[in-house]
């Protein structure tokens, strides 16, 4: 199994190995946003890293590459758990975890964990107000 080293590493490696010729084109021409490591990168239980990919005619994939024991593997996801981004706001931008913009990376990973703990107070405080015990 391979061990990436930068960014680039990754997205050269996801030329190489991904199944949609729609993205491949879209790495070349559109736009590429690499937005660090996940842990885990769901619905798998395994880290990995995601990229943002816009075409041309601005459509936008969320591309996974998840690191399983011994391959490496591919998903589209629908959205970004950002409540699992791994980096540090302080760290290098670029890095492998950090992504290409850190900063705003890390306003979005706790702004997910405060909205997933706003839903669990709701949802407890609707089970006591609900309770006719």
């Amino acid at each position: 199994m391979i061990h990436f080293q930068s960014k680039t590493h990754i997205i050269l490696w996801l030329e190489k190995n991904c199944p949609r010729q729609a993205i491949v084109r879209a790495l070349h021409e559109g736009e590429v946003e690499f937005l660090g490591g996940f842990s885990p990168v769901p619905p798998t239980s395994h880290p990995g890293w995601i990229i943002r990919v816009t075409s041309v005619h601005g459509k936008i994939w969320y591309v996974a590459v998840i690191a399983y024991q011994n391959r490496y593997g591919i998903r589209i996801l629908k959205d970004v758990p950002w409540q699992y981004w791994t980096g540090n706001s302080e760290g290098k931008p670029g890095s492998l975890y950090n992504g290409d913009d850190p900063v705003l990376y890390w306003g979005r990973h706790e702004h997910a964990i405060y909205k997933f703990i706003d839903r669990v107070v709701d949802n407890t405080n609707k089970s006591i107000i609900g309770d006719p015990g």
